[in-house]
């Protein structure tokens, strides 16, 4: 599993790390109440997490912004890689077979959230050094 480097050199901000798909589940409350089921409004996934969202913020900012992470060989994966493209975010990533992490987020009428986070990758799982290194 060799790194994907996308040729860039030099940058002003380099964000490693930080990339996944939200899904967004909306509900009334939190805590939500025990109960077999819900309705719910529709429930909707995203490209999302802390790492891309800071790195898409400074490109659209117009700095010269690198982004690295470690994506699986997966759907969430491509979507991931779709968003940057779609985005013009230069992106260098290296795939796992435990794939793209995900979170599951309970978000009631205020804004607070509950998220149900996937990790994916082994704690002792380490990138290979060049995908930052370029």
């Amino acid at each position: 599993m060799s790194p994907t480097i996308d040729g860039s050199t030099g940058c002003d901000v380099l964000v490693v790390a930080g990339a996944g798909v939200d899904t967004i589940v909306r509900v009334d409350a939190l805590p939500v109440p025990m109960a077999d089921s819900y309705g719910v409004p529709p429930i909707e996934a995203y490209v999302g997490h802390t790492g891309l969202g800071v790195a898409l913020g400074c490109h659209r900012l117009g700095l010269r912004t690198r982004f690295v992470d470690v994506i699986g060989d997966d759907h969430e994966g491509r979507l991931i890689m779709q968003r940057a493209a779609a985005e013009g975010l230069p992106f260098g990533h290296e795939t796992h077979p435990s794939g793209t992490r995900r979170a599951v987020n309970l978000v009631d009428a205020q804004g607070r959230r509950l998220s149900f986070y996937d990790g994916r990758h082994p704690y002792d799982f380490v990138p290979d050094p060049d995908l930052w290194r370029a």
